[in-house]
């Protein structure tokens, strides 16, 4: 299987504003984490609890994310996933 390619950086403005947008005074402003093969990380806090938001071009692997953290439990630790969407 070949790797996917290196996520595009985004614009500096892109994920401040999304953020924005979505939630506005909900949530903080969002500090970049590491990025990964296919998706860049971002740290903020939301309604008072930190999170995660994971900005990539593959939906599908966001999809299977979400599949899993429904049957993750005890011996498989996986964060819930508390929204997804296009941007």
């Amino acid at each position: 299987m070949p790797t996917p390619p290196l996520p595009t950086p985004l614009p500096p403005s892109f994920t401040p504003r999304l953020v924005r947008t979505l939630y506005g005074d909900r949530a903080t402003e969002p500090r970049p984490l590491a990025s990964g093969a296919w998706s860049q990380a971002y740290a903020l806090t939301l309604d008072g609890a930190e999170v995660v938001l994971r900005v990539g071009a593959h939906g599908e692997d966001f999809a299977k994310d979400e599949a899993v953290a429904r049957l993750a439990g005890p011996g498989l630790p996986v964060p819930p996933v508390l929204a997804r969407g296009e941007a």
